[in-house]
């Protein structure tokens, strides 16, 4: 039987590769050197980003695909984006310009406050994308 924390990096390895490959398909309209150029992914969450190197694995499945996509990841054990939001680290990569995806991460949201303040920090940086 597979452990919470299993079953939570496959999903978010499958959340992941299902909006880099939309955000990829997205672009195909574009002339090949932009589509070459603007293959990367900004990952920004905590351990259970970062403990299983999800960014990795989607690197390796791109590379197996025939496409190469590059990670970077901005993770800090048991961070929230709210936590992220105020470090400042990935307003500034976001910044930085030329991501396909921002994949954003946080621990459980099981109390409502938590929820709340996810929605929020979610927002915020949503709108730095």
């Amino acid at each position: 039987m597979l452990s919470v924390n299993t079953w939570a990096v496959r999903i978010a390895l499958l959340v992941a590769l299902a909006a880099v490959v939309a955000l990829w398909g997205s672009s195909c309209d574009r002339p090949r050197a932009a589509v070459a150029d603007a293959r990367r992914v900004l990952f920004v969450g905590n351990s259970l980003t970062a403990a299983n190197d999800l960014p990795s694995m989607v690197q390796s499945l791109s590379a197996g695909g025939g496409a190469r996509i590059e990670c970077q990841t901005i993770a800090f054990p048991g961070y929230s984006l709210e936590e992220h939001w105020n470090r400042g680290d990935a307003a500034r990569a976001i910044a930085s310009g030329g991501w396909i995806a921002v994949v954003l991460q946080q621990g459980p949201s099981a109390l409502p406050e938590s929820r709340v303040l996810l929605v929020e920090y979610a927002r915020r940086v949503d709108a730095l994308v």
